[in-house]
Order: C-alpha cells, then sequence, then structure tokens
C-alpha cells in the first residue's frame, strides 16, 4: 500500500510524538485495568495496540480541526457541484458566515460519509447536491421532508454508486450502505438524526440541554 508500518503490530507508523503519546495510554490503561477497574478487551497486547491506534487517531482528527480553524478557508469548501467541497471545512465557513445550522449539518455528513481513500468526498458531494440536478439537501430541505430524502436517496443510489468511479465512505465508514430503507442504511441514519435534533428545535438548543460534564455529555447523546 505504500505506508509505513511497525513491523511490531502491523499498524501504520506514527511520528515520534504520536508514539510517545500512544505509550503514555497504553501504560494508563493498563494501570487502569490492574488497579481500578478490568478491562479485559486489552488484555491481549495486539488488540490494546488496536485500541490505542483509533484514540491516536481520534485525537489526530480533533487536533486537524484546531489547524484548519486557523486558516482562510474557501467558499468553494461549501459548494457540491466543485470539486473542492469538504464537509468539515464548509462547517468551519458556515459557522464563521452565521450559519449554525448548516455548520452542525455538514459535520454529521463528514461523520456519515468520511473520506475515501480514492473518490475522496464524492458521495457526500453528490447527495448534498442532489447529483447536480438543482436544489441541495441542506439542513432545511432535509429535516422539512426526511421522507422525501430517503425517495430520493432510493431512486438515485444507483446512480451514486455508479461503476468505473471511485467513491464510497470513508474507512471508519466502510460496511455503511446507501440504503434508503433498511434499518441500517443512509436514509435509516438520516432519518433518525433529525428525530434526535427534533426541528424546530436547532441544534444549539439541543446542545443547551446537555450537561457540561463530560460523562453526562456523553450518556445525553442519544435519540429521545
Amino acid at each position: 500500500s505504500g505506508v509505513a508500518r511497525n513491523p511490531a503490530n502491523g499498524f501504520p507508523a506514527r511520528p515520534l510524538g504520536d508514539r510517545a503519546e500512544a505509550d503514555q495510554i497504553a501504560r494508563r490503561l493498563s494501570a487502569i485495568s490492574g488497579t481500578r477497574h478490568n478491562l479485559p478487551g486489552i488484555l491481549e497486547t495486539r488488540r490494546r495496540d488496536a485500541f490505542v491506534e483509533q484514540i491516536i487517531e481520534s485525537l489526530r482528527r480533533v487536533r486537524y480541526v484546531t489547524i484548519i480553524r486557523e486558516r482562510d478557508v474557501s467558499d468553494k469548501r461549501t459548494d457540491p457541484n466543485d470539486a473542492a467541497f469538504d464537509p468539515l471545512k464548509a462547517a468551519i465557513v458556515f459557522h464563521d458566515q452565521g450559519s449554525i445550522e448548516e455548520a452542525f449539518w455538514m459535520v454529521f455528513f463528514f461523520v456519515q460519509f468520511g473520506k475515501h481513500k480514492s473518490g475522496g468526498w464524492r458521495f457526500a458531494r453528490e447527495i448534498y447536491g442532489r447529483l447536480g440536478d438543482g436544489g441541495k439537501w441542506d439542513w432545511a430541505a432535509t429535516s422539512a421532508d426526511p421522507e422525501g430524502f430517503r425517495e430520493w436517496l432510493g431512486v438515485n443510489g444507483p446512480r451514486i454508486r455508479r461503476p468505473g468511479v471511485p467513491g464510497g465512505f470513508g474507512n471508519h465508514r466502510k460496511y455503511e450502505s446507501l440504503n434508503a430503507w433498511g434499518n441500517n442504511g443512509t436514509g435509516a441514519t438520516f432519518a433518525t438524526y433529525i428525530q434526535w435534533v427534533r426541528p424546530p428545535r436547532t441544534h444549539t438548543e439541543l446542545l443547551k440541554r446537555l450537561t457540561t460534564t463530560p460523562e453526562k455529555l456523553f450518556c445525553n447523546f442519544t435519540v429521545p
């Protein structure tokens, strides 16, 4: 694949700073498992390494957002008809423009579709832009008509999945599907997300009801 890998565990090789942080996390997990709470899932070295790898990757994503927040981001990042479309960067642009609901919606797109290794953001871009046929499945349109979105997705799924054109879900969502009506497909994910926000309640109003304690914040992220 061309990616340098750690010969000890087969995972991608990390910069020195990441390796030091990974070692620290592994030591803390082992200490917790040995003294405070049994963590049987990390007893096997390879499983513990895999878990730590996921934590490091998550931390890198969080830090990446901090970095791009400090840069100028082009409005082209919000345009689904432009190859430069990027949902995460679009979220920053929308936030800075005061379009808070659309910023949240772009974060949802970022998480739902991920970035495909060769197709990039094509799935997210083509769905958000309705395949260039006019209009967008933005927050206002989708939250007002989730059934209409699922009907559109059911009809246009084959066009989005068309062969010979790179595209798909990102690695962390690689088992996701574009199924419009199944319980585990994209249609259901969109519908349950909208149900969770419950418009006309806004995302901001939703977050206000959550406490600032990290543990309680996590517990509150459930569909009502």
